[in-house]
């Protein structure tokens, strides 16, 4: 469902944009900043349960009984709610540091407005958190 509409957010505007020259995130500015948001929220979240749901397989075929009581429906209700709330928490910044920005050769684009969060962004957001945790 998270894929799904990630998807239709990232990817259905930027067939507009590159099919059919329509960028609604160059002319709303609420758009810039919401589709910024909701695709590395829906990133963070899918990725997440993907890793809990191994886990959960890991501790559900243990041999050992203790590691088996550990997986139980109350945890599993409790850490989805967790990464839920740090998947939309993670993701608010973007709400306040992205906007639409008119470059002095004239051309508009979405950018991130804050350095600082941009180099957070690069290095944490697409490199950790996308690359090499996953990989791990």
């Amino acid at each position: 469902m998270l894929e799904s509409s990630a998807l239709l957010v990232g990817l259905g505007t930027r067939i507009l944009s590159a099919g059919y020259q329509i960028d609604w995130s160059l002319t709303n500015r609420a758009w810039c900043k919401i589709r910024r948001c909701w695709i590395p929220t829906n990133n963070v979240i899918s990725f997440s349960l993907l890793a809990m749901q191994s886990i959960d397989v890991f501790l559900c075929s243990s041999p050992s009984a203790t590691l088996r009581q550990k997986s139980n429906i109350k945890y599993a209700r409790l850490i989805v709610i967790g990464i839920f709330i740090f998947g939309f928490l993670h993701s608010t910044p973007f709400l306040f540091y992205q906007d639409i920005v008119t470059s002095a050769s004239g051309a508009t684009s979405c950018i991130t407005i804050n350095a600082a969060y941009n180099q957070y962004q690069t290095y944490f957001l697409n490199l950790c958190l996308y690359v090499i945790i996953p990989i791990a």
